[in-house]
């Protein structure tokens, strides 16, 4: 067991997957929102510069699809809100 977390160690570093995280938490990540899109194409990005092959899928909104069971809906953008 050991020698597996010594592996892990010296292969990930807990430094960058923070920076990671906060690159991430600095979008507003509501789904289907412009700030989990662009969520999204950061990690993409930073996987990409890693070595590891990734991809965004695109799926359509409108009315009557269904994914698992849930009506598709469109992304939104909040503009106000009111408390």
């Amino acid at each position: 067991m050991r020698n597996v977390s010594k592996l892990i160690e010296q292969e990930f570093s807990g430094r960058q997957a923070w920076r990671y995280a906060e690159r991430i938490a600095q979008y507003s990540r509501i789904q289907a929102s412009p700030g989990f899109r662009k969520a999204a194409i950061q990690i993409v990005s930073l996987l990409g510069r890693e070595g590891i092959e990734a991809a965004i899928h695109d799926f359509p909104a409108q009315e009557g699809i269904r994914f698992s069971g849930r009506q598709s809906f469109r992304e939104w953008r909040c503009r106000s809100g009111e408390l």
